[in-house]
């Protein structure tokens, strides 16, 4: 049972074995900050402390995930998308514009890695975990970004 937790935990309950992990990956991240928004508004102000918490535990179950599948960053691996997602939406107005917006262009952040995305990942290797979450955190922050850039102009 001690071997099972962070591969169910990094997996999100699995989702990391579905076909296109990451994006089925990014979709409970969405989920936690509506849930927040729509029915624990008076938790918003937690949400960013909530974050940063649930990156640092990311950091050793998805460095423990890693020893125990014996791989290097593997897609089925997914808390790290889900974590990012939702750093994506954060201070964010809440609607369907907005997380449609942020869903997409994180997904396409993640995927393509620009603006030396994928040179975080060697400077902090993915063996120690924290390689595995920084990525997806810089591709959430510059999604934040172009979101709030876009919405001054629709």
């Amino acid at each position: 049972m001690k071997q099972k937790w962070p591969i169910w935990i990094a997996t999100m309950g699995g989702i990391g074995y579905l076909p296109a992990p990451g994006t089925f990956g990014s979709l409970p991240g969405v989920l936690f900050v509506f849930l927040i928004h729509s029915y624990f508004s008076h938790l918003k102000i937690l949400l960013f402390p909530i974050l940063i918490i649930a990156f640092l535990g990311g950091i050793r179950i998805c460095r423990k995930a890693q020893e125990i599948l014996k791989e290097n960053d593997p897609g089925k691996i997914v808390f790290d998308e889900t974590i990012g997602m939702a750093f994506s939406l954060l201070w964010l107005p809440w609607g369907w514009t907005t997380v449609v917006l942020s869903f997409i262009i994180f997904r396409t952040f993640d995927i393509a890695k620009p603006f030396g995305l994928r040179r975080l990942e060697s400077i902090y290797p993915s063996n120690i975990g924290f390689g595995v979450m920084v990525d997806d955190l810089a591709a959430a922050i510059l999604t934040n970004i172009s979101v709030r850039i876009i919405l001054l102009f629709i």
